[in-house]
């Protein structure tokens, strides 16, 4: 399955970013043992979760099923960066997004989706001081029946990002889904509240890792979330940016592992305390902040 994370970044202003962490493990059991509770039987540890536009701010996320959404999501970034899908004026593009889902979903065999697949959608109106962004669900559960086959529906969900946040001041987790999600919630509401770090990005951002450290372990809560990790953000002004992490000593940039040296000024990389490190060496740089609160702390 997945596990996907989406926080707020906050300043003195208000909210200055909005993030999304994901797994990358795709997960297949085997079909003469199904229904029988098994581990997954086959594992991929490459597969890109997280799609952003490289035109206009928005990033897609997903967990569930797999195949739909990964076609789906390349399908939609795709058209909105060509302008071949946008809203009619006054429109929404949660409106857009949506019928864009069903178009595609059109004539796709649920005989072969799981369970349900949700995808999210991050996104941001505005710039600078006047930018407002925005998070909305699209959620389908599979209705099929072999004897009875029907097709359910997409069920849209907006957040009202104002309310979640009720005035916090402080950086904070809006949304974990995917099967991975009760142990992760878990780790967030505990690691670190007496870290100086409490309340701040690289604190749910190192508690991510520090989940997914359990996921890809011997006796991890839940195999079907694992893999490397793989982020994008949205900030207030310009357009998604993907970020290169290293994690396990190895460069990783959407969830794939990145053999050769690269250097590009369009990736910003971390590490697993968000401290900004040259891809070519792997370590932090020189002049970058040095996150010395999250070094030491528990596993998780």
């Amino acid at each position: 399955m997945t596990t996907v994370q989406v926080w707020a970044g906050v300043d003195a202003r208000g909210i200055a970013s909005l993030n999304v962490m994901s797994d990358s493990r795709i997960s297949w059991e085997d079909p003469r043992r199904s229904g029988q509770g098994q581990r997954p039987q086959y594992l991929y540890d490459q597969g890109k979760k997280i799609f952003h536009c490289r035109n206009y701010p928005h990033i897609f996320a997903y967990c569930g099923d797999s195949l739909f959404a990964a076609l789906a999501l390349s399908q939609l970034s795709d058209q909105i960066d060509s302008g071949i899908v946008s809203p009619r004026q006054g429109g929404q593009w949660g409106d857009v997004v949506h019928q864009a889902l069903d178009n595609l979903f059109e004539g796709y065999p649920t005989q072969v989706l799981g369970p349900s697949v949700t995808m999210l959608h991050l996104s941001r109106s505005g710039d600078r001081m006047e930018a407002k962004f925005h998070l909305e669900s699209y959620t389908y559960r599979n209705r099929y029946d072999s004897e009875q086959p029907r097709r359910g529906r997409w069920i849209r969900h907006a957040y009202d990002l104002a309310d979640v946040m009720e005035g916090s001041r402080t950086s904070k987790v809006i949304e974990v889904a995917g099967s991975g999600s009760p142990h992760l919630r878990e780790i967030q509401a505990s690691r670190g509240l007496d870290s100086t770090a409490r309340d701040t990005s690289r604190l749910i951002f190192a508690n991510f890792i520090a989940w997914l450290d359990q996921a890809n372990g011997p006796e991890s809560p839940d195999p079907r979330s694992g893999g490397a990790p793989q982020m994008c953000r949205l900030i207030r002004i310009g357009n998604p940016r993907p970020v290169g992490l290293v994690y396990n000593r190895r460069k990783h940039f959407g969830g794939a592992s990145i053999p050769k040296p690269t250097d590009t000024l369009e990736v910003s990389w971390h590490n697993k305390h968000f401290e900004i490190v040259d891809p070519r060496t792997r370590r932090k740089k020189a002049r970058a902040q040095t996150h010395s609160d999250l070094k030491g702390m528990a596993p998780g």
